[in-house]
């Protein structure tokens, strides 16, 4: 049985999704949309955690043990800046939660990744 598990945070596309410009400000700063999507993944994974002392895993996974990460999908990448945009690969490939990765991508990214991976493998329905 597979133990990886990637849980999924959809947040909205909107132009300021990511980022925020604040008066005064030459760097803009991680929106709150950005930020409460992040925190939701942030709760799950200490649910998670706790769940591990109390056996939940087992009824819910059918595992005592689990591997897992966190994706959150927010904002539109004709919305970054290639600054921003590097800002938010960084984020994503630099910070974790616990020793957990949370890969934050635009929902042009999920679009894309999706798009290659069923050229690669074939739609399912052919």
């Amino acid at each position: 049985m597979n133990r990886d598990f990637c849980f999924v945070e959809f947040e909205d596309a909107s132009p300021q999704s990511v980022f925020t410009k604040k008066k005064g400000k030459s760097t803009p700063e991680w929106s709150p949309r950005f930020d409460r999507g992040f925190s939701q993944i942030i709760d799950w994974f200490l649910i998670l955690e706790d769940q591990k002392k109390t056996g939940l895993h087992k009824s819910k996974f059918g595992l005592d043990v689990i591997q897992f990460v966190g994706l959150l999908v927010i904002g539109r990448r004709k919305d970054l800046d290639d600054s921003q945009y590097e800002r938010l690969v960084w984020r994503s490939d630099q910070v974790r939660v616990g020793h957990r990765q949370v890969h934050c991508i635009t929902f042009d990214d999920l679009y894309e990744t999706l798009e290659w991976k069923l050229r690669i493998f074939g739609w399912p329905w052919n």
